[in-house]
């Protein structure tokens, strides 16, 4: 579960996302292994900050295989994206809990829509709701046309249980810089990269089953995507053709994606509900510090539950670059405007990061964040160009280019996405005896 969002050569930002996980048990007399449903719903508050380029398009990579066969043996994707309207919301009244209220139009123009959800408590805001309008955005999901162009890209991919797609606005719209909009993306994966379902007779005759699921952030869904093809690449093939193919699918989707130069996306705050049918149990999750865990929620009166998470910039500070470059501006703000970068560096610089943090400011120089001479730093004189100056910011930090190993460590010290991991177990009874020969 979890997506990978981007824009290539752009930095963007989500300030809010919201991923509701849906598990539940299909009808009918199935094996265990098909019997686990999973239905993902993604609300995304997209910023494309100023200074940027207009935003047409947008990629996506899932850690699943989103698609299905079609009677004439064609690949549908499994992946929708409804215009986020107040006539359709309705629609989908099992996905607005409990962080995230209906939309509403704002104007008469009916091409923006607000939204209010509950106000992040880690952010130390006194509000209890946040409000944010947006574009209410229409895109056309599809292959990417190079993915098409490329023989066994998209089967490739299949076969490591990822799915790469493009996100077309439609309707002549496009997000200029400074300009937010909502987008809902609904997922069905037909396969999701998960260890076998176990399966275990009880004594009344029936089987237990019993599934590891995970959710994880945007860097071990590439990351993951590298190792995969990396592997298969260095181990050989007889087919000389595949591994063309892997190298393709490498350059496509990774290295002119989401490792591409300038290419970033700062996940401010990211909510993740995990629920479930009630004849399905959802037990020992396992998470690290990353993903802070907000506790159980009832979600109606036949013993439905959301397991909820935060996590994101907002809750992982300290390694944040853009939480880090304000956090500078402020010290210069409290002194007038100017200080010393040795004794800025000692008193801002989190434990073991003194040289990741003159890092940060050398850098901030150089994009016209800080001006200053010798060992003072200071404001800019023009406020004005410090929001372009931060996305430049953004852009060297995710680039590799001209960049040597020493640097390039230390700049890893502050990023725009967080790596985080959920692990948990669902767990449900198989009411058809005759797969209880599986489970001997």
């Amino acid at each position: 579960m979890c997506i990978d969002l981007y824009a290539p050569g752009q930095c963007i930002d989500i300030p809010f996302l919201y991923e509701h996980i849906y598990l539940s048990v299909g009808e009918g007399a199935r094996p265990p292994e098909e019997q686990l449903h999973v239905t993902e719903v993604y609300d995304v508050l997209l910023h494309n900050p100023p200074g940027n380029e207009p935003l047409t398009e947008l990629f996506v990579l899932f850690p699943h295989d989103c698609t299905e066969k079609t009677r004439d043996g064609t690949d549908a994707l499994r992946i929708e994206a409804p215009q986020v309207a107040p006539e359709l919301s309705t629609n989908f009244p099992k996905y607005e809990w409990p962080f995230l209220g209906p939309p509403k139009w704002v104007g008469t123009r009916r091409s923006e829509v607000e939204r209010t959800y509950a106000a992040d408590p880690i952010m130390g805001s006194d509000a209890l709701e946040e409000t944010e309008s947006g574009v209410a955005l229409i895109v056309k999901v599809g292959f990417p046309k190079r993915l098409r162009d490329q023989t066994g890209a998209i089967e490739t991919l299949f076969s490591r249980n990822k799915t790469f797609v493009q996100l077309k606005f439609e309707g002549g719209v496009k997000l200029e810089g400074g300009q937010k909009g909502w987008l809902r993306l609904i997922v069905k994966p037909r396969e999701w990269d998960a260890p076998k379902v176990r399966l275990r007779q009880t004594g009344d005759g029936r089987v237990e089953c019993t599934q590891w699921l995970n959710v994880c952030c945007p860097i071990i869904i590439r990351d993951r995507l590298n190792q995969l093809l990396d592997s298969a690449v260095s181990a050989g093939s007889k087919d000389s053709e595949s591994s063309v193919t892997r190298a393709e699918v490498h350059r496509i989707v990774l290295s002119e994606g989401c490792y591409s130069e300038g290419t970033s996306t700062r996940i401010k705050d990211h909510r993740i509900a995990i629920a479930a049918q009630p004849e399905i149990d959802i037990d020992n999750p396992v998470f690290g510090r990353s993903a802070h865990f907000h506790g159980v929620q009832q979600l109606d009166d036949r013993g439905e539950i959301a397991l909820l998470w935060g996590t994101g910039s907002s809750k992982n500070s300290e390694a944040d670059l853009v939480h880090n470059a304000q956090r500078v501006q402020d010290r210069l703000e409290a002194y007038n405007g100017s200080d010393r970068e040795r004794e800025l560096v000692r008193d801002l610089a989190l434990s073991g990061k003194n040289e990741a943090f003159s890092l940060l400011v050398e850098k901030m120089r150089q994009v016209e964040l800080l001006d200053g001479q010798g060992d003072f730093v200071s404001l800019p004189n023009d406020p004005s160009g410090i929001p372009n100056a931060l996305v430049r910011l953004r852009q060297l930090y995710a680039s590799r280019e001209g960049i040597d190993d020493n640097q390039l460590r230390l700049m890893q010290d502050f990023m725009d996405l967080h790596p985080f991991s959920i692990h948990f177990r669902a767990g449900w009874r198989e009411l058809e005896s005759r797969f209880a020969e599986e489970a001997r």
